[in-house]
């Protein structure tokens, strides 16, 4: 984690502050060295995130061949929350050759597509609301 105190064209107080030149190269390396890993976001898309993360509920629902179905539950979110998107990690997935792209959303009938993937692993990102029901493939 990288942080500062105070960016400012003219640092009044050298131990605290850091001009916004070496503002935008720290966060240029942060970059370089994390890549994609690195989530640059403003502290109001931060609290929303969060805000979000703690109203889903995950509950597994009923599987199948096609791949395990879950509801995700969204109970007291704010309904001034604008950022409702979060990124799902899925583990312990067989690595059969077989499995599907995607991740199905069976309540608005579309594909998910998967934003990154491992072995026995998948991550996606999704707009939650509540009732909504995925179906991932098969564990």
């Amino acid at each position: 984690m990288d942080s500062t105190q105070y960016a400012s064209p003219d640092p009044m107080c050298a131990d605290m502050e850091i001009k916004l030149g070496s503002l935008a190269r720290r966060f240029e390396k942060v970059r370089e060295i994390a890549g994609a890993d690195v989530w640059c976001a403003t502290p109001e898309d931060v609290i929303e995130y969060i805000l979000t993360r703690r109203a889903v509920k995950i509950v597994p629902g009923e599987g199948g061949r096609d791949g395990n179905a879950y509801m995700i539950l969204v109970e007291n979110l704010d309904s001034r929350i604008r950022q409702r998107t979060l990124t799902f990690h899925v583990t312990g997935l067989r690595n059969d050759g077989k499995r599907r792209g995607a991740i199905q959303d069976l309540t608005g009938r579309r594909e998910i597509p998967v934003t990154r993937s491992t072995a026995d692993a998948i991550w996606f990102d999704l707009e939650v609301y509540d009732g909504l029901k995925v179906r991932v493939p098969e564990a």
